[in-house]
């Protein structure tokens, strides 16, 4: 019952307000690119599967720079560079490994 309620009031909102419910904190993203790229080592990635994995269609141009990221900072490869594909880099040997 509750949840109905939930989906009703959401339903009421606009779309505007809608997409506010569904922003993340600051950097989350960024971090679940990489905890998705971590969790399947073996398996390279393209930017809207990722999007599609994470259940963020819309946000591609941000798991695009978050994956730019992780390849510049070591924790991530470009495996592809035509079709911009990822893949989590060997176990990096540094202490300086994000949480």
């Amino acid at each position: 019952m509750a949840s109905r309620q939930y989906r009703r009031a959401r339903a009421d909102l606009g779309s505007s307000a809608r997409r506010r419910l569904d922003l993340l904190p600051p950097g989350a993203l960024q971090h679940a690119v990489l905890d998705h790229l971590r969790a399947y080592p073996d398996t390279d990635f393209s930017v809207a599967e990722l999007a599609n994995a994470l259940r963020r269609p819309n946000s591609r141009s941000a798991i695009s720079t978050a994956c730019r990221h992780w390849v510049a900072t070591g924790h991530a490869v470009q495996t592809q560079r035509s079709t911009n594909r990822y893949q989590a880099a060997p176990a990096v040997t540094n202490d300086a490994v994000p949480e």
